[in-house]
């Protein structure tokens, strides 16, 4: 009887669950695929979807089924997304998905396509730090943009934020313009926008501007604390201490540290309690506080070695202990020396300085042919006008010229005319009166 009573329960499970799977997928498909609003809608739905490959194929096989070309591209940016969050790491299948996507977009020549699918693998290049394979395809994907409206691009708020990214990363000042044009698509009060507002005092710190850094800081947190984003006010108390490490309060940077990593732990946010372990371990050092600092890089090194794209974490972190050990432990010394030349070594062919350095030629080398290419417009235009000038002048003396022997031609002939006239009322006064 309890066996069958189990059974039964597990029917109704299973029952519950393809019911809502099904239930699911015709949601999305009712979304109309053929217009923005609707891809945005498909796309938005699939945004933190589980790990689950199977649970994914099902939910979008509605896409795999239409005959509609988009539906397919669609499909397959999806699912590459899907293998990326399922394997977490760079992968064969999302490769080929990814590429697919924008293979298939270029031969629709569709451009809210070609950008979304370009972007959509930008994305996970750059979240797992293939920054050399990324820069080519975004500068790529911003000639695009420039050339389409944002009224035609599929969820432009994250493409700009998405450029800001980038441009921030090789600390390139046009960063604050493309976030500050993706709070133009944005809901606020929201997380997201939250964090954009985040990401533009990032911005002015990495400049040396505190006011305006602080500024944007506090107004992120403002938003932050009215939409409820406690992970988002984490972050930010993280980045205030940034400005207080640097203008000497090194105290309340310490404060605010704990603060964040508190939060980090509470939340379960294992990457910013990363960085701000490291941020408070390098003040700590400052402070000659060393106490707890072998503990705090410790936990930050084992979450920095738990993912392939923390590297350059991991590289902080064995660099700070090497400072504190400064030849107290031969033995532990060489181990850790051994595993930061491994990782300088993986960090070369990935998105180590040299390859930021590479990436950061690429962009100025980029904006030099883009501010070459406007000169020589300029100077084209400039040349043609010029022609055109002297073409009007030419023209227009050869017209006064032509009035003018036609006016004189004129003149003359009335002359002529007048006189004649003349001459016959003089003769017809000097002829006799006849009575």
């Amino acid at each position: 009887m309890i066996f069958c009573t189990k059974k039964i329960k597990l029917f109704f499970v299973l029952y519950a669950f393809v019911f809502f799977s099904k239930l699911h997928a015709q949601k999305l498909s009712s979304a109309d695929v053929e217009s923005i609003t609707g891809i945005e809608s498909i796309i938005i739905s699939e945004n933190n979807s589980k790990k689950d490959t199977i649970e994914l194929k099902n939910r979008l096989s509605f896409l795999k089924k239409s005959s509609g070309k988009k539906s397919q591209i669609l499909y397959y940016a999806l699912l590459a997304n899907g293998f990326s969050s399922f394997f977490d790491k760079i992968n064969s299948r999302s490769e080929y998905n990814y590429l697919k996507s924008i293979e298939e977009s270029k031969k629709l020549n569709d451009p809210s396509l070609m950008i979304w699918t370009q972007l959509n693998y930008s994305k996970y290049l750059y979240f797992y730090c293939q920054i050399d394979k990324l820069i080519p395809i975004v500068l790529n994907t911003m000639d695009k943009c420039d050339q389409t409206d944002p009224s035609e691009m599929i969820l432009p708020e994250e493409t700009f934020k998405f450029f800001g990214w980038i441009m921030s990363t090789v600390e390139d000042k046009s960063a604050i313009g493309y976030y500050k044009k993706s709070m133009q698509y944005m809901k606020t009060p929201s997380s997201e926008s939250a964090g954009v507002l985040n990401a533009i005092g990032n911005c002015y710190f990495r400049n040396k501007d505190l006011a305006n850094a602080m500024h944007y800081f506090n107004k992120s947190e403002t938003m932050a604390l009215k939409v409820g984003d406690s992970i988002r006010y984490a972050k930010i108390l993280g980045d205030k201490a940034l400005i207080y490490e640097e203008k000497g309060n090194l105290k309340d940077a310490v404060h605010l540290l704990k603060q964040d990593i508190f939060y980090s732990q509470k939340f379960k946010i294992d990457k910013n309690e990363m960085y701000a372990s490291i941020l408070l371990a390098k003040i700590l050092l400052k402070l000659k506080d060393t106490d707890k600092v072998e503990e705090i890089l410790d936990r930050a090194g084992n979450i920095a070695s738990s993912k392939s794209y923390y590297r350059s974490s991991l590289k902080e972190v064995i660099e700070l202990k090497l400072s504190i050990l400064n030849g107290k432990n031969p033995e532990k010394e060489l181990l850790l020396r051994r595993q930061l030349k491994q990782i300088d070594e993986y960090l070369l062919s990935t998105n180590g300085n040299t390859v930021l350095q590479r990436s950061h030629w690429l962009i100025q080398k980029k904006k030099y042919e883009n501010d070459t290419n406007k000169i020589r417009l300029e100077l084209e235009q400039g040349e043609r006008m010029k022609k055109i000038y002297i073409l009007i002048l030419i023209l227009t003396i050869s017209l006064s010229i032509v009035l003018y022997h036609s006016l004189n031609k004129k003149l003359k002939a009335k002359r002529i005319k007048l006189e004649n006239d003349r001459l016959l009322l003089n003769k017809s006064l000097m002829m006799p009166v006849q009575i």
